[in-house]
């Protein structure tokens, strides 16, 4: 009789176990998608110091547009700012900034300038296959960080315009962080410091980690041709995507990650790194670089936390 009592009442707390569950699924669900209007005032406050005053940049800059031509005839879009003062010896203090997958010079332009009128020689560029560069995309490769070395040696030449050949920096968040230190990575990138955003040097397999294809691979790789323009594999990706064979998946998981990673090159870099990544980023996040950044030789500083990165 004790047993059978015992039974019953198991049933019944399972029975109301199931409903108070079924409940907190239910308000969950609903608060869930409820959509919060944005607090007022909320991000409005900017600290003045950080903030230059109107009228206090020393000096102003000019912009001239100009080309370079690659290694395989590939011409690529650049511009300069560089102030309207006699250089210091030894050139002005010179950034080479570059920009993300699908923008262009014009992205950094305004940056480049406004740099500039503090005293620094500054550049940017569209890199192939994006802007008004010429050439195919390979995704941001070895072929990318190639033209990034070449990029940098005919910057470092221009000192008639005076140029710190010495003195040059450059910088960059995804794409713009990645070629950079992938150059330095592959050796004979002659600069002085490198700035790296939400760029981890596994950032291609980053993109299909768990057997998973992020929507940012895809979307990156879809993009119409007035943003970029692919080269025959990057173009095959997305078929390779969207098919249900295993072989696509194959093919995707081989090739994606092929001279893109450098984290087998990356112990070569000797040059001062800066390298900021974002937890939760929705291309590249933080864990990239914690996985990785026991193979950093060269002096580093960074910092992994609230990152805007790419949102």
């Amino acid at each position: 009789m004790n047993a059978i009592k015992s039974q019953f009442t198991q049933k019944q707390l399972i029975v109301l176990l199931s409903g108070l569950l079924f409940l907190f699924i239910t308000v969950y669900s609903s608060y869930s998608q409820e959509v919060l209007s944005k607090p007022e005032k909320l991000n409005t406050w900017t600290p003045e110091h950080l903030i230059g005053t109107p009228g206090d940049n020393p000096y102003t800059a000019t912009r001239t547009n100009f080309t370079i031509t690659m290694r395989d005839g590939v011409i690529i879009d650049c511009l300069k700012w560089i102030p309207n003062a006699p250089a210091p010896v030894g050139g002005w203090p010179t950034v080479i900034m570059v920009h993300g997958y699908g923008d262009s010079k014009e992205t950094l332009s305004e940056f480049c300038r406004l740099q500039a009128e503090y005293g620094y020689y500054t550049m940017t560029f569209s890199v192939r296959g994006q802007g008004l560069s010429g050439g195919l995309s390979n995704l941001i490769s070895r072929t990318e960080a190639m033209d990034f070395k070449e990029i940098v040696d005919f910057v470092r030449n221009d000192t008639a315009n005076g140029v710190g050949r010495d003195k040059i920096l450059v910088m960059g968040g995804s794409q713009g962080g990645a070629v950079p230190l992938m150059a330095a990575s592959m050796g004979g990138l002659n600069v002085k410091a490198i700035i790296n955003s939400v760029a981890p040097p596994n950032f291609a397999s980053s993109w299909i980690e768990n057997g998973c294809v992020k929507m940012t691979l895809l979307w990156t790789i879809e993009y119409n041709q007035d943003t970029a323009r692919y080269n025959g594999q990057v173009s095959r990706m997305s078929d390779w995507i969207y098919a249900e064979n295993k072989q696509y998946w194959d093919s995707l998981a081989y090739w994606l990650p092929r001279d893109r990673d450098f984290t087998n090159i990356l112990s070569n870099n000797n040059i001062p790194l800066l390298v900021e990544a974002s937890w939760q980023d929705k291309f590249f996040n933080a864990d990239g670089w914690l996985q990785n950044i026991h193979l950093v030789n060269s002096p580093m500083s960074s910092y992994m936390g609230a990152v805007q990165g790419h949102g």
